[in-house]
């Protein structure tokens, strides 16, 4: 169980975070206990008083899992992953430490997705999904993704409801020209 959040709105929201609820595979127990080398797993997913917003978030974390790679612009999500395919991910994650790792070396893979309630604007709920990827090398790979959910509307607010219709590719590119200056 995460920290709990209330936001002080009218329509008060309490968020807290939970554990996936998993195990390595007793294949993969056995060989990580054996060179004193398991692999790092923390999935959390969000739980709140709006389970439309749980809905959402959760969505998306078990995308970055079974996916590996975020979906462009905190889209929405066209095919659901379940349970057993977020557990598949995982084996499999779990499994390519041990098949891409000589016995005499010893890192350990990390996976790691988890949420963060940023707080409120007004009747808007704001969250970030964190996910980092360590497979071996210099550095693992981290993503941050940001969503926003209009209480009023019990909708999530896209980057498309943000902006004047037509002005996307403006938009694109001033955006691309400030992370090459950045």
């Amino acid at each position: 169980m995460g920290a709990v959040s209330l936001s002080a709105n009218a329509g008060s929201l309490i968020s807290s975070t939970e554990y996936l609820d998993y195990q390595l595979p007793e294949k993969i127990q056995k060989i990580c206990t054996e060179r004193d080398n398991c692999p790092e797993i923390e999935i959390k997913y969000l739980k709140t008083n709006h389970g439309w917003i749980d809905k959402t978030v959760n969505a998306r974390i078990d995308n970055l899992v079974v996916n590996s790679k975020p979906t462009a612009e905190s889209a929405p999500i066209k095919t659901k992953s379940s349970q057993e395919d977020v557990t598949a991910a995982i084996d499999d994650f779990a499994t390519s430490q041990f098949q891409d790792m000589p016995e005499d070396v010893s890192w350990d893979y990390s996976l790691m997705v988890t949420p963060d309630y940023l707080g409120h604007v007004n009747n808007f709920e704001l969250f970030k999904i964190n996910s980092y990827v360590f497979t071996g090398g210099a550095h693992g790979m981290p993503y941050s993704e940001y969503l926003m959910f209009d209480l009023n509307t019990k909708k999530q607010v896209t980057l498309d409801d943000m902006l004047i219709k037509g002005k996307k590719p403006r938009f694109e590119a001033l955006a691309h020209d400030a992370y090459k200056a950045w």
